[in-house]
């Protein structure tokens, strides 16, 4: 069985649409153009779309910074919309979640890690 396929829809592609979506707002306020405040005020959302980049990169079982980021997103969603007492009760879902996956684990071999194109270093063969 092999690793997660790589998708060209990386951590790295999301974080980058993350800081142009950031900077344009923060442009538009500046500007007069658009209050931030309201849209601030949905950055869980952000957290969500970088963990969903991180499981893209690494596979939904092993992508450990993508599940930190999807709890922070989903407790930053529930508090901005004013569930609070949401998180207050359930907050132990979170330790059996990941009580769950570190068991999950142990059944799923971890992936290889692609390897890397070594530099090319010359030869003597290639040398003049």
């Amino acid at each position: 069985m092999s690793g997660p396929n790589p998708s060209r829809y990386s951590f790295r592609l999301i974080l980058g649409l993350v800081a142009i979506v950031i900077g344009t707002a923060l442009l538009l306020e500046n500007l007069n153009l658009l209050p931030s405040d309201q849209l601030f005020r949905w950055w869980p959302l952000l957290l969500l779309a970088l963990a969903l980049g991180r499981f893209l990169d690494r596979g939904f079982v092993w992508g450990t910074g993508g599940h930190v980021l999807l709890w922070i997103g989903i407790l930053g969603l529930l508090g901005e919309t004013g569930h609070d007492e949401i998180t207050q009760r359930w907050w132990p879902m979170i330790l059996v979640y990941f009580g769950a996956l570190v068991a999950l684990r142990s059944f799923i071999p971890k992936p290889p890690k692609p390897c890397k194109p070594e530099i090319l270093t010359p030869t003597k063969e290639t040398q003049p």
